[in-house]
């Protein structure tokens, strides 16, 4: 699930950070692209939902051209609107 910690360092000690980096974006840039909030991309990071994220400290680096996952979360159709005619009668 996660690119292993060496490799990414060795690839930023030989002056490979450009070059490896540059087809990844943050979880601020990946919010804006996809339209949802930081917090969500950073939940289906954290639960594994994106393939190909990298760590690096605090940061997480998504491939820039990663799908966007689905929203697993269960729908409340108690919470649907009326239709209208159900409210006529």
């Amino acid at each position: 699930m996660y690119m292993n910690y060496n490799v990414v360092k060795d690839a930023v000690c030989q002056g490979g950070y450009f070059m490896l980096f540059s087809d990844y974006i943050t979880i601020k840039e990946a919010a804006e692209k996809w339209g949802v909030s930081t917090r969500a991309i950073t939940y289906h990071v954290v639960a594994g939902r994106i393939p190909g994220v990298i760590k690096i400290g605090n940061m997480w680096l998504i491939p820039a051209t990663a799908p966007k996952p689905e929203d697993l979360r269960k729908y409340n159709y108690r919470r649907q609107p009326k239709k209208k005619e159900d409210a006529e009668q």
